[in-house]
């Protein structure tokens, strides 16, 4: 790439928007959340165990039994908001909506080195970027609400036990992404790699 190459500045009065706003993706977050709280958070869990130490099984704790030449193929962006169900959800169904990311943030799934690589290992949301298609480059983004969002093609979606019983939902609005649960991790990428021999 050229490094002389000129990039515009983000305008913050640009009148470009998102396809779905996200206030419309919090929206349909908080409805599915406020649908499903009890099955998210049974009543043991809520009055026993602090919320940042309920024992939530996690899409790490499945990545961890895929081996890491498997995992080098692709790359994903997590979705995590420390004290919240909505927040999370909301990003991750923005995604799904408009299949941008904003900012650009995303790391390859077999980064466990600290920083942004290790952004799919901290959350409970995360989206898989096709790996048959290339991760766009800075000259790809387009400047949405004044923030950069770049165009993704999305291979999955993987979604921490918290957010189980939201999935056949989910699944039922997004019928052309694979919504997955964090226990159905080691299939998934058996499977894709056995296509791919």
């Amino acid at each position: 790439m050229d490094s002389k190459r000129k990039f515009a500045e983000p305008n913050e009065n640009s009148n470009d928007k998102l396809a779905v706003p996200y206030e419309e993706s919090a929206k349909l977050a908080g409805s599915l959340v406020s649908k499903y709280y009890d099955q998210m958070h049974p009543e043991q869990d809520k009055v026993q165990i602090p919320y940042r130490e309920r024992a939530f099984q996690h899409p790490i704790d499945f990545l961890k039994q895929v081996p890491e030449e498997v995992l080098n193929q692709y790359m994903a962006h997590g979705n995590k908001h420390e004290f919240s169900d909505v927040g999370p959800l909301a990003d991750t169904l923005n995604i799904l909506s408009n299949s941008k990311i904003k900012g650009g943030y995303w790391a390859p799934l077999s980064g466990r080195k600290g920083g942004q690589g290790d952004i799919a290992f901290i959350t409970e949301i995360m989206v898989i970027l096709d790996k048959n298609n290339p991760v766009p480059e800075k000259n790809d983004r387009v400047m949405l609400n004044g923030s950069w969002y770049y165009s993704v093609n999305l291979q999955a979606a993987i979604f921490g036990e918290r957010f189980y019983p939201l999935l056949p939902e989910i699944q039922a609005i997004f019928p052309k992404v694979k919504i997955l649960r964090a226990d159905q991790i080691p299939e998934y990428f058996k499977q894709s790699a056995e296509v791919d021999r």
